[in-house]
C-alpha cells in the first residue's frame, strides 16, 4: 500500500515537475516576443508617425477590386469571433469527448481567453486611432494590434504546434 502512495506522489511530482518548466519556458519565449514587439511597434507607431498607415494604404488602394474584397472577407471572416469562439469551442469538445485529451482541453481555453486579455492590454498601451477613411467599412475601437489578425495568429498557430505534435 505504501509503496502504490509512493508511486502514486512520484507521478504527481514528475507531472508538477513537467509543467513548471513547460511554464517557464512559455513565459521566457512570451517575454522575449513581447519585448520585441512593443520595440518594433514604438518604432513604427510611436509618437504620431502615419508614414507607415500612409503607405499601407496607397499600396492596398491600388489592389482594390470585387474579386480581391470577396477574398480578403472570406479571411476576415476566419479571423472574427463568430468563427474563431465555435472553432475553439469544437476544438476543446474534440479533446474533452472524443480524442480524451484533458491537457488540450486545458490548453485551448487558456491560450484563446489569455490571447484575448494580451490584445486589450495592447490596445490600451497604443491607443492607436482607427484610419479616418477605412477601405472597406468603420469599426470600432482601437486599431492596433488587430484583433483579427491577433486572435487568428492564436488560434491557428495552436492548430499548428497541435498538428506538429500529434502527427
Amino acid at each position: 500500500m505504501l509503496a502504490h502512495v509512493r508511486s502514486g506522489m512520484k507521478k504527481v511530482l514528475a507531472w508538477i515537475a513537467l509543467l513548471s518548466a513547460e511554464i517557464i519556458t512559455l513565459l521566457g519565449v512570451f517575454t522575449l516576443a513581447l519585448t520585441a514587439f512593443i520595440l518594433i511597434a514604438k518604432s513604427v507607431f510611436g509618437n504620431g508617425k502615419t508614414g507607415f498607415d500612409n503607405r499601407a494604404f496607397i499600396f492596398l488602394s491600388l489592389h482594390v477590386n470585387s474579386i480581391n474584397t470577396s477574398v480578403m472577407e472570406l479571411f476576415s471572416f476566419l479571423g472574427t469571433h463568430l468563427f474563431l469562439i465555435p472553432a475553439n469551442l469544437l476544438l476543446i469538445t474534440y479533446f474533452l469527448l472524443i480524442k480524451k485529451h484533458k491537457w488540450y482541453s486545458i490548453k485551448i481555453p487558456v491560450i484563446a481567453v489569455s490571447s484575448l486579455l494580451l490584445m486589450f492590454i495592447l490596445k490600451y498601451i497604443f491607443h492607436r486611432d482607427r484610419p479616418m477613411t477605412p477601405l472597406l467599412s468603420e469599426a470600432k475601437g482601437f486599431s492596433f494590434p488587430s484583433g483579427h489578425a491577433l486572435m487568428s495568429f492564436t488560434f491557428y498557430g495552436l492548430l499548428i504546434m497541435i498538428a506538429w505534435q500529434n502527427i
